[in-house]
């Protein structure tokens, strides 16, 4: 199979940053990027671009994988809470929800809140219903509460809501301003917040 010079790179740079893959990893199983969507920004762009390959060429699947397992394996020794986006009947079978119960402890049949080193926020319901942004919101408003609760842990939260939730970065983001510093985003989700807390700032600025 062509591998063009580009992919290379990517592959190569891949496996020397494993923080990368992450960051390209849940991006994509967060958003259901399929073979007609626009990538939002250059990590899902070039994360789309392993992906679509890693189904034909089974020389990156080993890499990847090795790549994944070992910042897994970091963050766990490490005592890193992961933040996934989950239904309320906790069947954990896709996405984010299956790498926290395979990863992080999540508890198959659990669907809110923290068990293991996860912690689960709801964006359908016990049906696999979307739920409605209001009721996110006041999970992700818990969720918040709870972390600020535990200066003591580190939280790594995932674009939860936008893959098979269907809604945009630009709905769920703005729910977790105010969350304390102890949180860690993606690079989409953290730009969006950035921006989101300077457009308020300033409109209270100018009040």
């Amino acid at each position: 199979m062509y591998t063009s010079p580009l992919l290379a790179s990517f592959k190569e740079y891949f496996i020397r940053n494993p923080k990368f893959v992450w960051v390209s990893y849940i991006s994509l199983v967060n958003m259901a990027v399929d073979a007609g969507a626009a990538p939002r920004n250059a990590y899902n762009s070039a994360a789309k671009l392993i992906r679509d390959t890693m189904q034909y060429d089974v020389t990156v699947l080993p890499e990847y994988k090795e790549a994944m397992q070992a910042l897994d394996d970091s963050n766990i020794r490490q005592g890193v809470i992961f933040v996934f986006g989950s239904n309320l009947a906790g069947r954990h079978g896709a996405g984010s929800a299956k790498h926290a119960a395979e990863y992080y402890g999540a508890i198959r049949g659990v669907g809110n809140g923290p068990m293991g080193q996860s912690y689960a926020i709801p964006t359908k319901g016990f049906n696999m219903e979307t739920l409605q942004l209001f009721v996110i919101s006041q999970y992700v408003k818990i969720f918040i509460n709870y972390a600020k609760n535990h200066p003591d842990l580190k939280f790594q939260i995932v674009n939860i809501g936008c893959g098979l939730a269907g809604y945009k970065p630009e709905q769920i983001a703005p729910m977790f301003s105010g969350t304390p510093p102890n949180c860690e985003f993606t690079d989409e989700f953290a730009l969006i917040l950035k921006r989101y807390d300077l457009s308020n700032n300033s409109s209270n600025f100018e009040d």
